[in-house]
């Protein structure tokens, strides 16, 4: 074979071996490579679960803004990792919040970012740097070796290809046998020579085992370091607060939970391995957690927020899902953080609740509620607020400014205001504004600035109250006040502010200082106890108990005293106040002394007027039966002789009914129903025609002086009734002055003023006569003297008078319109003061008239009386002295008894109150039978049901009972002869 042939192969043969060099090179750059980006991956991978994890971790503090914790967690953590260059945490505003510097770096290291979010908020960017020189070194020598192995093999493959190709190609067939001796020869050599190669290259595989086995050490090192790193996240993960699960992204079945999702959904960790997203989720809401599920699969999303998870028990919570794909071991799966946000939800859900509760008040709030700009540009404004300035909606004032409203005068102080409240202050105004349908309102408004998350101002709120009612009843008040001070400084009654605690005085009015003596220096300020106001202090401590039980007293009775130490009756109304956060208490009070003074009289007088109501009806009653007797005897005695054994029993009997008679009168007087004769008389008149009677009346040793007015005064009274008054009280005079003494009498014109009546409780305005009659006698006590005018109370002993006396006095001067009181005190006499009213009138001289006892012959009278003994009585004497008598036992019968004798009745004897019909009706049926008929009426009754009967008219003829014989005839002969 030629040279040129031989070098073709040669250089094809190299070519080859070239080809599988390079093609062994390449192979192991390959697999140096794909090992080194399997052991980066892994790398990554683990990195990236440690970022995933810490950040799980750190977003709670962060949250909160615990950044210290958040520092101390990152430091610690990167101190325990070798192969850390640099851990740097950057806040979103660029503030480092941590910054650790590990090993010095080499020109292999790896680099990671991690940023931390909640709720599409950045919360921080966490770098992390590794030194990777190790396991470059590693990889380096393995890839020299792999090398150095790949050119050996090619050396030696090509050598032995060549040798065989050179062999099978160029042999000649001549030479056969010796080459192929040649070539065993050869290839003994080289079998020689490749045994001490591989001896070589044994050598160098023990080396490259060597190294390999160095590198093993190195990996499983880097395993234990990489199985306590995952030891310790482990443990973070087992403690987390949160719930973790690792689900497989493509089939959604959970991998492994962590000790706190085993609480949360009620499930064991045996029984969470085999559950799927499927089985803690409710049913309805798959479609909506499956969707969320691939978005964070897919990292459109991180957070999947409120989803509905389900517990063992078929509870649901709701939990904010933090997840991220991981690659673990070729498969990618979803880890998933779970926080419990039902607390939260039912927060949140509280908080939408009360937004529209917050909005349903604004909108329904009685006062305006707006929004301006801090320009004053209205934004916004309630229905309140919008009726308050007359606007129909809220689209026909929003954007304009509120203050075009304001009235010019308050501009300024507007505007003031504003200012103050963007100045970040709250702030309260007062004003008045014309609203847009021109009504004037004053209305306080109360603004506070809004803010931003910044605290930046951009707006105002204010709540605005229409206050014209207020303005308006302040203005009220306030003249009510001017008032209640004018009343409270000029009320006559006492008017007094005082504290309930101890009865300080706080105010008290100028009728009170004037009363009390006190200067209101000496009683502003000093306790009415301590002053000694209250005669009885247990009626304040009453007065206080009420007013703590009603809080109100009306027209309590008590008692003050005065400087002076006068005690005074009062009548007091009281009511708790509160003065300047203090209990107090404002009374009215009414100085009552001469009320009650004036009621003790009224008492007394209506005393005497039950009595004398009680005495006139006891009167008729003995009228009736003294007129009988009185008649009777009087009959008697005229039919006895002058010298008959039994007229002296007669003439007793007769004066004993004189007597009682003068008894039954004076029971009448007292009563005031005695029927008197009222003319006009001169009182001195009266005086002087009994005071010679006086003298012998009371005895020698009293001495009777009287003093008598130059004037002439002149009543209208009965003589007879006054002088039995002046009797009366010399009698009593007399019974007070055993030793003897003076009786003094006095007349005098007076005048009873409006002052008289309030210092005397008695009396009305005019011109009066006053009589005076007093003794040196042994006076009286105050009880007596309230009860002297009692009928039948007496201070003598028993037997020794009536107790009638000073009755009859107080009787007649209260029948003639006057007025009697009394002035006594023990050891010191008595006067009697008696006011008659004075009148203007002449005074007709009387012309005595003898009684005519002699009958009119032919005279026929009908005596009608109920009472028969009394009918009795009077029929013996009329027909004692010849007058015939029809007997009536009522009214009726007197009109059918006159009916029968009409003709022959020529006088009526009519009783006043008799059955079926009265006196008075009798009288009126007969006279319309025959017109002109006279009558003489009579009773016993007391004159007021007399008047009730319409008996005593001007022109009736009456005479009281008990009957005088000898008056009844008289009276009969004047009536028939037509004197009446």
């Amino acid at each position: 074979m030629t040279d040129t042939v031989r070098f073709k192969y040669k250089r094809a043969f190299l070519a080859f071996l070239s080809i599988l060099l390079i093609f062994l090179l390449v192979s192991d750059l390959i697999v140096v490579s794909s090992l080194r980006k399997q052991m980066l991956d892994e790398v990554h991978m683990h990195v990236q679960n440690e970022l995933d994890l810490i950040a799980t971790f750190v977003r709670e503090p962060l949250l909160k803004h615990d950044y210290a914790k958040v520092e101390e967690f990152l430091m610690s953590w990167a101190e325990e990792q070798d192969e850390v260059v640099e851990v740097r945490a950057v806040m979103p505003n660029n503030f480092v919040l941590a910054d650790y510097k590990g090993k010095e770096s080499s020109r292999y290291v790896y680099m990671l970012e991690k940023q931390v979010r909640y709720g599409g908020r950045d919360l921080m960017k966490l770098q992390v740097i590794k030194d990777l020189s190790g396991t470059e070194k590693i990889l380096a020598g393995l890839r020299d070796q792999l090398v150095a192995f790949s050119i050996f093999l090619t050396v030696i493959l090509g050598t032995l290809l060549w040798r065989t190709f050179k062999a099978m190609a160029l042999k000649p067939l001549e030479n056969e046998i010796t080459l192929r001796t040649q070539a065993e020869e050869k290839l003994q050599k080289a079998r020689d020579q490749l045994e001490v190669k591989v001896k070589e290259r044994t050598a160098e595989l023990e080396e490259s085992n060597k190294s390999l086995l160095s590198e093993i050490q190195v990996r499983e090192r880097m395993e234990t370091d990489l199985k306590e790193s995952e030891e310790k996240f482990r443990a973070i993960f087992d403690n987390a607060i949160d719930g973790i699960l690792l689900a497989d992204i493509q089939n959604k079945k959970f991998m492994t939970g962590n000790k706190m999702i085993c609480r949360m959904l009620g499930y064991s960790a045996g029984e969470i391995k085999g559950l799927g997203v499927f089985d803690i989720h409710p049913e309805k809401d798959l479609a909506y957690v499956i969707q969320q599920f691939d978005r964070q699969s897919k990292k459109e999303i991180t957070i999947a927020g409120n989803i509905p998870v389900k517990r063992k028990d078929g509870s649901v919570f709701y939990a904010d899902i933090s997840s991220a794909p991981v690659t673990l071991s070729g498969v990618t799966y979803l880890i998933g953080i779970f926080r419990d946000i039902t607390e939260r939800r039912r927060s949140e859900e509280k908080l939408r609740h009360s937004e529209q509760y917050l909005k349903t008040i604004i909108e329904n709030e009685p006062e305006c509620v707006k929004v301006t700009t801090p320009e004053g540009v209205l934004v916004t404004m309630n229905p309140a607020g919008l009726a308050m300035i007359e606007a129909d909606s809220l689209e026909q004032v929003a954007g304009q400014k509120v203050s075009k409203l304001v009235c010019p005068e308050y501009h300024d102080e507007y505007r003031k205001f504003i200012e103050g409240v963007l100045r970040g202050s709250k702030r309260t105004l007062i004003y008045k504004i014309v609203g847009l349908r021109g009504t004037g309102r004053w209305l306080e408004t109360h603004a506070v600035p809004l803010r931003d998350e910044d605290n930046n101002i951009t707006g105002v709120l204010a709540v605005t109250r229409d206050i014209t009612e207020k303005r308006q009843a302040e203005e009220t008040l306030r003249i009510s006040e001017e008032k209640f001070s004018k009343a409270f400084r000029s009320s006559p009654a006492f008017i007094t502010i005082s504290t309930v605690l101890d009865g300080r005085f706080i105010e008290v009015n100028d009728a009170f200082i004037e009363a009390s003596g006190y200067s209101r220096e000496e009683m502003i300020g000093i306790s009415s106890l301590e002053l000694g106001i209250w005669a009885d202090a247990s009626d304040r401590r009453e007065m206080v108990i009420l007013l703590k039980d009603y809080g109100v007293v009306y027209n309590r009775e008590s008692r003050f005293r005065m400087k002076s130490g006068e005690i005074i009756n009062i009548l007091y109304s009281a009511e708790l106040i509160n003065i300047e956060g203090e209990e107090c208490i404002i009374a009215v009070i009414l100085d009552i002394t001469e009320r009650k003074k004036l009621e003790n009289q009224l008492l007394q007088s209506q005393k005497m007027e039950a009595v004398g109501q009680l005495a006139g009806g006891v009167a008729h009653d003995f009228n009736n039966i003294i007129t009988a007797i009185v008649s009777y005897g009087y009959i008697l005695k005229k039919r006895l002789m002058e010298d008959g054994p039994s007229r002296d029993n007669i003439d007793k009997i007769l004066l004993l009914s004189d007597r009682a008679a003068q008894i039954t009168r004076g029971l009448l007087t007292f009563s005031r129903k005695q029927h008197f004769e009222f003319v006009p008389v001169r009182l001195n008149e009266i005086i002087i025609n009994i005071r010679s009677i006086l003298a012998n009346f009371i005895g020698e040793d009293i001495e009777v002086y009287t003093k008598l007015s130059d004037r002439d005064i002149i009543i209208t009274a009965d003589s007879a009734q006054i002088e039995q008054v002046i009797l009366n009280l010399a009698t009593n005079a007399r019974d007070a002055m055993p030793e003897g003494g003076r009786l003094n009498i006095e007349t005098e014109p007076t005048e009873i003023t409006d002052a008289f009546i309030k210092a005397h409780g008695f009396g009305r305005p005019g011109m009066y006569a006053l009589l005076s009659v007093s003794d040196t006698g042994t006076g009286m006590d105050e009880e007596t003297r309230q009860r002297v005018f009692e009928p039948f109370f007496t201070t003598k002993e028993v037997g020794k008078g009536t107790g009638l006396g000073l009755s009859v006095v107080y009787g007649i001067i209260k029948q003639h319109g006057g007025y009697i009181n009394i002035y006594s005190e023990p050891g010191k006499g008595t006067t009697f003061r008696i006011y008659l009213p004075e009148v203007k009138a002449s005074v007709e001289m009387e012309v005595e008239k003898r009684p005519q006892q002699q009958p009119l012959k032919s005279a026929t009278i009908l005596v009608a009386e109920d009472e028969p003994a009394v009918r009795d009585s009077i029929r013996n004497i009329l027909e004692e002295f010849g007058y015939k008598v029809i007997e009536a036992v009522d009214g009726q019968d007197a009109i059918d008894k006159f009916a029968e004798h009409k003709d022959e009745i020529q006088l009526l004897l009519l009783d006043v109150v008799m059955p079926k019909k009265n006196g008075k009706e009798a009288h009126e049926e007969i006279k319309r039978m025959k017109p002109g008929t006279k009558a003489i009426f009579t009773s016993g009754y007391t004159a007021d049901i007399i008047l009730r009967k319409k008996v005593l008219e001007e022109e009736v003829i009456f005479v009281s009972k008990p009957i005088m014989p000898d008056s009844l005839l008289s009276k009969i002969r004047e009536v028939i002869e037509g004197e009446h």
